[in-house]
């Protein structure tokens, strides 16, 4: 019997100023299109990419006008 393995992704986001890293929320999502669609909602117009971290296997999301916010996302 085959079992199926769902990955998670838990999703923190950060805000960077005045030289101090902020926890703005953090949630669980069932996939990356699911966080995906959440940053472009909340975000509307705002251009980002993600990168993958090396050796975390982190994703970290930024956007392309504003480097003060971004994502973390890790498996769970």
């Amino acid at each position: 019997m085959n079992t199926i393995i769902m990955k998670k992704y838990l999703v923190s986001e950060y805000l960077y100023e005045d030289d101090l890293f902020s926890v703005l929320g953090t949630k669980i999502y069932q996939n990356l299109s699911e966080i995906i669609t959440m940053i472009s909602k909340k975000y509307p117009g705002m251009k980002h990419y993600m990168t993958l971290s090396e050796g975390d296997d982190k994703y970290i999301i930024r956007f392309n006008e504003n480097d003060k916010i971004c994502f973390l996302i890790e498996e769970v």
